[in-house]
């Protein structure tokens, strides 16, 4: 009989643990983003490509963490994030981490009410000199893609935003700062309209006015870039953000006539 004394059974066991220890291979972390440009709500997927690794920890820069070997994840907010991958052995003893940057614009939307609504064209319409204050009126227009616009009509049910803004210049909205007021100087916003599934004809659907708002403009190579923050007469707020291609319509000259300017002027 062969008998092996507790005490050294225990010494036994010990020691095949510290060599399977000392042979364990220390993990190194990696993956890929399939993007790392993207707007607020865009999926991205994180593929894992770590080696030597069994546990992970994902940290996405936002306050959000995932377990998952490789999650698929959005983001609901713009801005630069760090995205932390940590990778561990399969003790737990050793750790790797590495980090990758993601840049997050925000979609072209609407976001009212707790909801997001698309928003997919946008215009400039000039009116020139209005009243012979010696600025310049335009009004600012953003449509879902359910809407049909054209230079004298408007048609459809959709998503639709109109900002009346007067600046100081008679051939384009000037980039810059502008602030909701009744006084029709350059670099104000006097008029917000907002309607969300708004049947243009029959004016079905909630219509909402701002009682105050503040907008950004900006010019991107030929793109138009305008956020904007809306406290509207539902006591709720609206942003705006849209960033892509405008149209521009000159109602310099009839703007008495036109339909379109009868529609957003004079609700």
């Amino acid at each position: 009989m062969n008998l092996t004394h507790p005490s050294k059974s225990w010494m036994l066991l010990l020691a095949a643990t510290v060599l399977l220890m000392s042979c364990e291979k220390e993990p190194t972390a990696n993956f890929s983003p399939s993007k790392t440009d993207v707007v607020t709500g865009e999926e991205i997927q994180f593929t894992n490509q770590s080696a030597d690794a069994y546990d992970f920890s994902w940290n996405f820069g936002d306050g959000s963490v995932s377990t998952l070997e490789s999650p698929v994840y959005a983001y609901d907010e713009a801005g630069t994030y760090s995205v932390v991958l940590t990778a561990f052995s399969e003790s737990g003893k050793y750790a790797n981490s590495t980090t990758k940057t993601i840049n997050v614009e925000y979609a072209n939307e609407i976001r009212f009410t707790g909801e997001k609504y698309p928003l997919s064209q946008a215009f400039i319409i000039k009116y020139g000199d209005w009243d012979g204050s010696g600025v310049f009126n335009f009004d600012v227009v953003f449509i879902s893609e359910d809407i049909y616009f054209a230079e004298d009509s408007i048609s459809g049910t959709g998503e639709i935003v109109v900002f009346e803004m007067w600046t100081n210049s008679p051939t384009t909205l000037t980039a810059g700062n502008y602030v909701f007021s009744s006084a029709e100087v350059a670099g104000t916003i006097t008029d917000v309209f907002m309607g969300i599934d708004l049947d243009i004809y029959e004016s079905e659907g909630p219509e909402f006015e701002a009682v105050s708002a503040t907008a950004t403009v900006a010019y991107e190579g030929a793109d138009l870039k305008l956020s904007s923050l809306m406290i509207m007469d539902n006591a709720q707020d609206a942003k705006v953000y849209y960033t892509g291609p405008y149209t521009v319509f000159d109602f310099t000259e009839k703007k008495s006539s036109s339909k379109v300017n009868k529609l957003f002027h004079q609700r």
